[in-house]
């Protein structure tokens, strides 16, 4: 003769099982706002670095000689492809 075993779980295991995953859901809330701001620190970071180097960018029109003006500066280059 077959059996069935039944186990019972109280109201306070329910609770105690809800509140961990709740702390789950709040750790991972917290770890992807501490990831979000490291991101966005970089990126404001990049932007402001590519301003800075947009002051140093000079446009070179004859690239065949070397120019002391352009010491420590960015060149710009325009290529003209000729069939």
């Amino acid at each position: 003769m077959a059996y069935t075993e039944v186990e019972t779980t109280t109201y306070g295991n329910r609770v105690k099982k809800s509140f961990g995953g709740a702390k789950l859901g709040v750790a991972l809330l917290l770890g992807g706002i501490a990831l979000l701001w490291t991101n966005e620190g970089r990126t404001v970071k990049t932007a402001d670095m590519l301003d800075n180097a947009e002051d140093d960018l000079v446009e070179m029109t004859d690239i065949s000689t070397i120019n002391a003006n352009y010491e420590n500066k960015f060149p710009k280059f325009k290529l003209i492809m000729q069939q």
